[in-house]
């Protein structure tokens, strides 16, 4: 049973990141004097960063893609499904809090281009990532080849994937409960940071 929340789905997508992107960072600190990566496969990916991207950001992203699809949508399952497959498939590539937000969003959109009858055009999840139309297209290109046109999801994987998130929500609630509360500060700080500047 997954959440019935778009704040609580759009932080535990939240928490499982930071818990993602603190792993890397550390093994990336470990690995600092080793370079395994080509530079020109490097250079590529670049094109997923957003230096800018802050965690209250990604989350106003998450929230925004589950309340357009709707938090138990096969969709945002099968998105997480592919980001999983894709870091999989290009171990060098290590997700981080600059390129998370491009991520997610272009794996939702391919995910749902491959699997939905409807979906939005790629203009629409330009305005969630700040990007022009011909950069998206761009990314999503080098996205889809990176996950060499796997998007194929097996329903028994899917449902036993939907198990164990299930199950990594009931480990993190106290995350989720301290995480949402920065959350919410952050947010009450903005409206009243924007009421001053409008008075």
């Amino acid at each position: 049973m997954m959440p019935d929340d778009f704040n609580h789905m759009a932080n535990i997508i939240t928490v499982l990141f930071e818990q993602i992107i603190a792993r890397n960072h550390q093994k990336m600190a470990e690995s600092a004097d080793t370079d395994t990566v080509m530079e020109e496969k490097l250079d590529e990916s670049k094109i997923f960063e957003n230096p800018e991207i802050t965690k209250f950001d990604f989350f106003d992203t998450v929230y925004q893609i589950t309340s357009v699809l709707g938090q138990t949508n096969p969709c945002l399952i099968s998105a997480l499904i592919i980001i999983d497959r894709f870091s999989v498939r290009n171990p060098s590539f290590m997700i981080t809090q600059d390129n998370i937000q491009r991520l997610l969003v272009v794996s939702v959109s391919a995910t749902a281009k491959m699997h939905d009858d409807f979906y939005f055009s790629n203009k629409s999840w330009c305005q969630l990532t700040g990007m022009d139309v011909r950069t998206y297209n761009k990314m999503e290109a080098l996205f889809i080849k990176m996950m060499d046109f796997d998007f194929n999801i097996d329903q028994s994987y899917y449902n036993t994937y939907c198990k164990s998130l299930y199950t990594f929500i009931q480990s993190v609630e106290k995350d989720l409960r301290h995480s949402f509360a920065q959350i919410c500060r952050y947010a009450a700080a903005q409206d009243s940071a924007q009421s001053e500047v409008a008075a």
